[in-house]
Parts: C-alpha cells; sequence; structure tokens
C-alpha cells in the first residue's frame, strides 16, 4: 500500500462510490469484507454499534494522508464522530481499518429516504445483503417509537418555557443537554438559551439542532470545568465599567487592574483583542461568582458571538492566568463602537485610574482599518 495512509472501512453512504469519488478523488477500492463484533446502526446517518458476535458488511478503501483529513470534515470528526480501529474479514484474513463510529452510541434515528437510498445503490453495487440495512431501519424506528415524547411532555415544556409551539421541542433538547451535562439551568435560562440558540443554529455548520445544541453545551460544560481552576476574568471592555458589572455579576468582586499581555484592543461595533506580540491592552480584573459566570457568558453572547480562552495578565508585578471573551472570527469585521457603548468603556477608564490612550489607539487602528476595508471592499 504504497503513499497510503490507511485502511478505511466504510459502511454507510461511503459505500457509494459516487460519493467517495467527489469527496476523496484520489482514494482506492481495496475490497469488501465484514467488521466482526459490530452492528450496522442509524441515527439520521450511518453509525455502528459494539456487538460481539455480530457483523455488517463494508467497503476497504485505501486512502492518503489528504484524502483522510478531507474525510474527517465530511464526517463532522470529532465532534460528531470519532476515529476507531476494527478488524474486518477479508478473503478470509482479518484486516485491521479505521471506521467513524458516531460519539452518541445510543440514540437511534431513522435516516432519510435520499441517504438510506444511496447507501443502498452501493449495497447493490457490491452484491451486500440488503437485509443489515433494512434490520438496522427497522431496529432505529422502534427506538424512535420507545422514545417519542407524549403530549404531556410537550405540554410540561409549554408551562416551562411558554415558547411558540415550532420551538418546543428544541426547548427540549436544551433541557435534555442541561441534564446530560449537570448543568442547573433555570427555567427562564431555557427558554432565553432556546431562542437564542434556535437563531445562531440557522448559520450554524450543522445540519441537525440535537448535535449543534449538545457542541454548545460540551463548549459549556468544558469551560465552566476549566473557571474552576482559573481565578481571574480579565474585563477589556465596556465590562471595565463597575456599574455595568454590578448588575450583571452582582456576586463577583473587584480585584484591581492589569494587563492582557501580548495582545491588542480592536473594535468591531464592539472591543475585542487579536493576539500581537508586545502588545499590552488594559483590563480590570475580576473575580466571578460560580452564579455569575453564566450570566456573564449570556450579555456576552458566549458561545457564538464571543468565545472564552485563557490568557496571560500582568497583575500587580506578577504574571497569571486570566480568562477573557474573543469575538468570534465571524464577527471580526472592523467598525466604530456606538457613542453610548464607547462611553462606558471610558468611564471604565477613568474610574480606575487608567491612561485612556490605549483606547484612542485602538479607536484609531480601527478607523484605519475600516477606510481599507471600504477601499478595497474586502475584510478587515
Amino acid at each position: 500500500m504504497k503513499d497510503m495512509s490507511v485502511f478505511y472501512a466504510a459502511y454507510g453512504s461511503n459505500i457509494n462510490t459516487e460519493q467517495m469519488k467527489r469527496r476523496c478523488p484520489n482514494a482506492k477500492i481495496f475490497g469488501t469484507g465484514s467488521v466482526q463484533d459490530m452492528q450496522l446502526a442509524f441515527n439520521k446517518v450511518a453509525t455502528l454499534h459494539s456487538k460481539p458476535g455480530m457483523s455488517s458488511p463494508v467497503l476497504l478503501w485505501e486512502l492518503t494522508e489528504e484524502d483522510e483529513k478531507k474525510l474527517d470534515v465530511y464526517e463532522g470528526c470529532p465532534h460528531k464522530y470519532h476515529k476507531e480501529t476494527v478488524k474486518v474479514k477479508s478473503d478470509g484474513k482479518i484486516i485491521e481499518a479505521m471506521a467513524y463510529i458516531m460519539n452518541d452510541s445510543k440514540k437511534q434515528c431513522v435516516p432519510a429516504e435520499e441517504y438510506y437510498n444511496r447507501i443502498s445503490k452501493g449495497y447493490a453495487q457490491f452484491g451486500f445483503d440488503l437485509i443489515f440495512l433494512e434490520n438496522a431501519f427497522d431496529r432505529a424506528l422502534e427506538y424512535e417509537e420507545s422514545m417519542q415524547l407524549t403530549f404531556s411532555d410537550y405540554c410540561l415544556y409549554d408551562e416551562i418555557t411558554n415558547l411558540p409551539n415550532d420551538l418546543l421541542f428544541q426547548a427540549f433538547v436544551v433541557g435534555q443537554c442541561c441534564e446530560r451535562y449537570g448543568l442547573a439551568f433555570t427555567r427562564e435560562e431555557i427558554k432565553e438559551l432556546t431562542l437564542f440558540l434556535s437563531e445562531d443554529f440557522q448559520t450554524a455548520a450543522f445540519w441537525d439542532f440535537e448535535d449543534y445544541a449538545d457542541a454548545v453545551f460540551s463548549d459549556i460544560a468544558a469551560a465552566e470545568e476549566r473557571e474552576k481552576g482559573v481565578k481571574y476574568y480579565a474585563a477589556y471592555g465596556s465590562n471595565m465599567n463597575s456599574k455595568q458589572m454590578s448588575q450583571r455579576c452582582p456576586n463577583s468582586i473587584e480585584i484591581g487592574t492589569g494587563e492582557i499581555v501580548d495582545h491588542q484592543l480592536r473594535f468591531c461595533n464592539y472591543a475585542y483583542i487579536q493576539p500581537c506580540s508586545d502588545a499590552v491592552t488594559p483590563c480590570v480584573i475580576w473575580h466571578i461568582d460560580s452564579e455569575d459566570w453564566r450570566n456573564l457568558d449570556r450579555y456576552e453572547g458566549f458561545p457564538s458571538f464571543y468565545r472564552k480562552e485563557e490568557v496571560d495578565i500582568n497583575f500587580r508585578g506578577e504574571r497569571k492566568t486570566a480568562v477573557v471573551y474573543i469575538m468570534g472570527n465571524d464577527y471580526e469585521w472592523p467598525s466604530l463602537p456606538q457613542k453610548n457603548y464607547l462611553d462606558g468603556i471610558t468611564q471604565g477608564y477613568l474610574e480606575h485610574g487608567l491612561d485612556t490612550a490605549p483606547l484612542a489607539e485602538a479607536l484609531n487602528r480601527t478607523a484605519i482599518s475600516v477606510k481599507k476595508q471600504n477601499k478595497t471592499g474586502g475584510r478587515k
């Protein structure tokens, strides 16, 4: 297998050679076989479930490293699928191959007709027995029927959220994610999150709201876990204003002022910082109470509008680590802030005795970027 990086065992739509030709033009068919101790399943799209003694048909491909990277993107690896090494019986021999296995190993859901037909076309081409497909479909249908929400379930979420009917299921998904990740959100927070996520989902890369919500809540849970070991939050924009923070985070404590290291302040309507060697950005440092983090996340539009990162800060002559909100790449269009927003930041600088020169420099940088953008019609 010269210049080939891996054997890949396709059991779903990548059995379809027309699809694989578009996705991985350099991939070559090695042969057919059956994956051992695994059973085909559907969760809208195909996956494999561990089942000792069972097997499922697969088409073995030889992938180049470049094609494997492309396939990772198509398969949503690692957020939707992860990769496992499986044993494939082919021509009486056992071959180890890579397979994509869905992260959610419990839920099942019937596939769309077009997707199912794509797989069945591949089955027909290579002479695979359709009973494997049909049985997987039937199991998914039985699972759906057993898990189907009752009218009382929807009524419960209607009472909790008071949302329109078309958002009730999404509210249910949000509630399930809260339970899955151990996040104790109030009824009002579930409602607000549902409305926010429903709108953001329209432009998200995910095609399924449940997958999208799971990815969002996974990020939230991971961020909360990281925050347990981080003492500080560094505010460089409107949260430098003590009056605003007393409303947003009433249980939190202002620690002092400092500088965010190797980052430069800019504006895209709102304040954001970009990595920049040897640059510093003035900040007000807070200790955020655990009850206040979610309030702050909501105000900052986390995780869609702003994401969270840990940065180095200079604080009282020592190097510390702090959490900051970083604007998402999709929103980084330079534009000057509104006067009332800028006034709030300026007040934050003044009340903490900070030199406003870095703020003026950031406005100037942004104005220059806006002029270049208008002149060229390009971004930034």
